[in-house]
């Protein structure tokens, strides 16, 4: 795979290459990809005014015009696509008359464009011979399973975690959020009083977070060798292999974007998941893996007295406000919080038994809090993207009431003014090049370790605990 990285992303890029490498058929699936990373500020890493203006794929809503009145074409296109998609080609196409935000770049919105599809010349024919025949039997001859069996890849559950804000500029270079706090309080004596020269006015007071926008791409080919033979009827998924191709380049570039949600990226002060807090607490007490092992009577017991003494102290800091709590663990963690509570007289895990005795841990509304544990690969120990011997724990109060109207807003957010955008880097060639683009800016956090918290060793803290 090429790559060309801004060296302050070296890091989190190699930590991508490793995850590829360790895949079954990773590196062969990336063989003529690039991997594009670097802050959008650099020339060399800006998105081509072409690309802008004529894209292949716009996946973001809030950029494309979504009614009836978006799509373009002639009445003999449009008659073909209701009856059969296949018979036209589809492309996103830039309206500025449509301001989609505010900014220097021409960002207004996207329409779709159809036209009648035009058939691959059959002059190239020779140069895409059917490799089926120079086999021993004949194709009538071969058989094939129904499906292709593609090796399994890992996931990351990262942005379910994080509200994804795109804000009003697509083609921005820094993405700022506004913060607004209060002064001032209610006089309890001398109201009125010439006297009173102790008053504290109520005022409002702003604040800014602003973050880099980091351009991320990841390109692949497609030849018209590939085209053709997908074409042929020598094997009935030559076309399946073009969209695998496709698809593992979009994971390549949701993984890395995952990555830096939780671990960031110091040197471009993109800030993640784990720098949200001031510190990071180190789990000194054993294990849950360690409890899951070792003891036989009441497991369970001792794992709800552990999440309680973390998880109450994180809900009674916000009084009880939040709605939903997110629990990120570690799949070791998860599996051996499912042991029974007591071998005695219970078989209920330690999760449910948690879950449960929150019934009373009312809201401000009166309601239950709604507790969520997530599974996180990404957090397990020994691996390319946590280098440790321990695995991290996280706790995430996602939504709460703000302002004097008591408004429900998300506390953690991931700035991303273009999250799913694909452009040809040449078009019309031999070879045409693609390139999967996401523009992201890092987790917006603004109440700090109020709203994330962070331990490592909870699940486990080496091989043997």
């Amino acid at each position: 795979m090429k790559k060309h990285v801004q060296p302050e992303l070296e890091g989190a890029v190699g930590v991508i290459e490793n995850f590829i490498a360790r895949q079954p058929g990773g590196e062969e699936r990336c063989r003529t990809m690039e991997l594009a990373v670097g802050l959008a500020s650099l020339p060399e890493f800006q998105i081509p005014f072409r690309a802008i203006q004529e894209p292949c794929y716009v996946g973001d809503p809030s950029h494309v015009v979504g009614d009836a009145s978006s799509i373009i074409g002639s009445a003999e296109a449009m008659a073909l696509g209701r009856k059969d998609l296949s018979l036209v080609d589809s492309r996103f196409v830039l309206d500025s008359s449509l301001r989609g935000g505010r900014g220097r770049s021409p960002n207004g919105k996207y329409r779709l464009a159809v036209e009648k599809r035009k058939a691959v010349s059959d002059a190239i024919g020779d140069a895409a011979p059917n490799l089926m025949l120079n086999q021993a039997l004949s194709p009538w001859n071969v058989g094939y399973f129904q499906k292709i069996f593609k090796a399994p890849l890992l996931y990351s559950h990262a942005q379910d975690l994080v509200k994804v804000e795109s804000g009003t500029e697509p083609w921005c270079e820094v993405m700022d959020m506004f913060l607004a706090d209060y002064t001032g309080f209610a006089s309890l004596t001398d109201t009125g009083a010439l006297s009173n020269n102790a008053v504290r006015n109520v005022n409002v007071t702003s604040g800014l977070m602003s973050s880099p926008v980091i351009n991320m791409s990841a390109s692949y080919d497609i030849s018209i060798e590939e085209m053709k033979r997908a074409e042929q009827s020598g094997s009935p998924f030559g076309s399946q292999l073009i969209t695998v191709k496709q698809k593992y380049a979009d994971y390549v570039l949701r993984m890395l974007t995952a990555y830096l949600i939780y671990f960031g990226n110091t040197n471009t002060e993109t800030v993640g998941l784990l720098n949200v807090p001031t510190s990071v607490t180190s789990y000194g007490s054993m294990s849950m893996n360690k409890v899951f092992l070792s003891n036989s009577t009441n497991p369970g017991a001792t794992q709800l007295q552990a999440l309680q003494g973390i998880i109450v102290p994180f809900l009674t800091t916000l009084y009880n406000k939040l709605k939903s709590l997110k629990i990120v663990v570690s799949p070791t963690c998860y599996n051996a919080l499912t042991a029974p509570y007591s071998n005695t007289y219970s078989a209920e895990s330690a999760i449910k038994a948690f879950i449960g005795n929150f019934v009373a841990g009312k809201t401000k509304d009166g309601g239950v809090p709604d507790i969520e544990f997530v599974i996180e690969p990404l957090f397990a120990p020994s691996t390319m993207f946590n280098a440790n011997t321990y695995d991290y724990m996280m706790l995430i109060a996602s939504e709460l009431q703000v302002g004097p109207d008591e408004e429900e807003a998300p506390l953690i957010m991931f700035g991303a003014p273009l999250m799913e955008f694909v452009y040809p880097t040449i078009p019309g060639t031999y070879d045409t090049q693609y390139k999967f683009l996401k523009r992201v800016a890092g987790v917006f956090a603004p109440l700090g370790g109020q709203s994330v918290a962070v331990w490592t060793g909870f699940g486990t803290q080496g091989p043997n605990n």
